[in-house]
C-alpha cells in the first residue's frame, strides 16, 4: 500500500482526508532513522503525531 501511494501525484494525496495505510509505520521508522543520526529527539514528532 505504501509503496503504491508513493507513485501517487501530491494533490492526490492532499485531497485525501486520511492517510494512506501503512504511512504511520512509515514516518515513526524514518523518525528514528533520523533521532539516530542527529543523536536527538525531533521537535516537531509530537506535533506531528496529532497530524497524521
Amino acid at each position: 500500500m505504501v509503496r503504491a501511494a508513493c507513485h501517487a501525484p501530491l494533490d492526490r494525496w492532499l485531497a485525501q482526508e486520511k492517510a494512506p495505510a501503512g504511512c504511520r509505520e512509515a514516518r515513526r521508522f524514518f523518525e528514528v532513522i533520523i533521532e539516530s543520526h542527529a543523536e536527538h529527539k525531533l521537535i516537531t514528532r509530537e506535533m506531528m503525531e496529532k497530524e497524521v
